[in-house]
């Protein structure tokens, strides 16, 4: 039997919150696990929206 699972998705203004969270947020290098740099393992910049100011929870 083939069963179908969804779950409600974004509003189209929840969308557009959420992409104008990620443009303001702050960001930070990217890190190892332990916190460690190695810019020949890993390079890159990271934002997340979670603690950006604006954000909130639910």
């Amino acid at each position: 039997m083939l069963m179908l699972h969804s779950r409600r998705g974004f509003e189209t203004t929840e969308c557009g919150a959420i992409l104008a969270l990620a443009e303001t947020a702050p960001e930070r290098e990217a890190r190892l696990a332990g916190a460690a740099r190695d810019h020949d393992i890993r390079r890159a910049r990271l934002a997340w929206l979670d603690e950006a100011a604006g954000a909130r929870a639910g």
